[in-house]
């Protein structure tokens, strides 16, 4: 006969376990990726990362994910995947942004400090950040890819959508 203590017992080590338990599934989320990763995750391979970036003014494990919608994405100017691109330059690559929608991956609510596009020099933001140690593209299905020819700053913006 399975007890109270028992199933408490469980959840304890599922919550415990990264990405066991599926979180804000139905959402949508954008990450910043390079090239290896972009081909690897399209290819249907599952992508595991479990690099700490606590010394990087962040609390996330793994890959790094904005949730779509959130503060600031309605932010700073007309396109939200350069909005974002403002405060993470420098710090992710700029191959390709890929917009997804969560299936069933367990995302860890975390924060991130980044430089304020539009404060002075020495002003930060705090921006709400999600991550997951493992990822492939049926657990997070990709929705859209945005690709710049060129550079980033270029308005010549390729949409390539799933």
């Amino acid at each position: 006969m399975i007890t109270e203590r028992d199933i408490a017992i469980e959840l304890e080590e599922l919550e415990a376990m990264p990405n066991s338990v599926p979180t804000h599934v139905g959402e949508r989320f954008l990450r910043f990726m390079g090239a290896n990763e972009y081909y690897r995750l399209l290819a249907g391979e599952e992508l595991t990362n479990g690099s700490s970036h606590k010394d990087c003014k962040t609390d996330s494990v793994g890959f790094c994910f904005l949730r779509v919608g959130d503060e600031w994405w309605n932010g700073m100017g007309g396109n939200p995947v350069h909005d974002a691109y403002e405060f993470l330059s420098g710090i992710v690559s700029d191959f390709v942004a890929v917009e997804f929608v969560n299936a069933n991956t367990s995302l860890k609510d975390s924060y991130g400090v980044y430089a304020d596009p539009l404060g002075d020099w020495d002003d930060l933001i705090a921006v709400d950040e999600y991550s997951a140690v493992k990822y492939d593209k049926y657990s997070m299905v990709p929705l859209k890819a945005h690709m710049w020819v060129e550079c980033w700053k270029h308005d010549d913006e390729v949409v390539i959508e799933f």
